[in-house]
């Protein structure tokens, strides 16, 4: 249980740092409000462009752009209550805006108003949000909710609009090992990874970027054996020349393939750890780590390893 809570912290931690950093919202907004918000972004002004969108809004001012964007750096600074806050105030002015039912969704998720979520991705795609990313986020929503033919139906949906979504196939190994198909978790993540390097010629992808900063959430509830969970993680700056919204949606997409394929050679590792195989493990931690040497989880399961190896040096 305690990895699939880490598999989970990480996975909406990587939304977190690259949905909403390090790009320059102005491109994204077109009103006048949020243009300059955006610009004191781009300066690294988060609380400046947080001020200036709440004047906006006070003055009855570009209501819907300006409720989206200050969600949106509400949420990068941690503030998750008054992100949810605003993007319900947006979609009171707007209720067809499928991608901030998706946004509050994902912040819902991590309240543990699990059913709340779930609503909204169904929002979403109703109103024209539909994409592999989608589907594997109300798949892991579904599975927290207990509807593991729901998620399955869904990771497989991830699947039919991207054959290659590593965060599916994640999602569907951590499926099968709670069920205690260990080896068929084994087969179907090697099988993917295998077919991943073919295509690429046995190179593999590194994350790219600059930490530059950290957050700490405390989730809301307790975790069912009385631990607390946190998201705690490094924020990842990216410098891009993406002129839209798809643009950075394409390079967002992009980096969460990269740190989820981590996330599948760490998955596959601890299948093997289990089977005894501590060589297989070893080398599938190494590749986890060399995509994203930023990832204390990899760190975390290669030292065990060499601890039962007894090389504690």
């Amino acid at each position: 249980r305690s990895f699939f809570r880490s598999m989970k912290r990480l996975f909406i931690l990587l939304t977190i740092s690259i949905a909403l950093c390090g790009t320059t919202f102005a491109q994204m907004f077109k009103s006048e409000s949020t243009r300059k918000a955006g610009e004191q972004l781009a300066k690294g002004n988060i609380q400046e462009a947080i001020d200036l969108l709440t004047k906006a809004i006070e003055a009855r001012k570009d209501l819907l752009e300006a409720y989206h964007l200050r969600g949106n750096l509400n949420a990068m600074g941690g503030n998750l209550t008054a992100a949810i806050a605003d993007y319900s105030s947006a979609l009171e002015i707007d209720p067809t805006q499928g991608h901030i039912y998706e946004s509050r969704a994902l912040y819902r998720g991590f309240r543990r108003d699990w059913a709340g979520a779930l609503k909204d991705y169904d929002s979403a795609i109703i109103n024209g949000v539909k994409s592999d990313r989608i589907y594997l986020r109300r798949a892991t929503i579904k599975r927290d909710m207990g509807d593991i033919d729901g998620a399955v139906v869904d990771f497989r949906a991830a699947l039919s609009f991207n054959p290659n979504m590593a965060g599916a196939y994640v999602g569907l190994s951590q499926l099968l090992e709670q069920e205690g198909e260990i080896d068929t978790a084994i087969v179907m993540l090697q099988d993917f990874l295998d077919r991943y390097e073919r295509n690429r010629d046995g190179k593999l992808p590194e994350t790219k970027g600059t930490v530059t900063g950290s957050i700490n959430i405390k989730r809301k509830g307790q975790e069912k054996d009385g631990s607390q969970a946190y998201l705690v993680g490094a924020t990842r700056s990216i410098e891009t020349n993406a002129s839209s919204s798809s643009d950075v949606d394409s390079m967002t997409a992009k980096m969460e393939q990269t740190m989820n394929l981590s996330l599948a050679y760490f998955g596959l590792g601890r299948l093997y750890a289990k089977k005894d195989d501590l060589e297989k493990a070893l080398q599938n931690y190494d590749k986890g780590l060399k995509i994203n040497k930023d990832d204390p989880l990899g760190y975390k399961l290669r030292s065990e390893i060499k601890m039962k190896k007894g090389d504690l040096t």
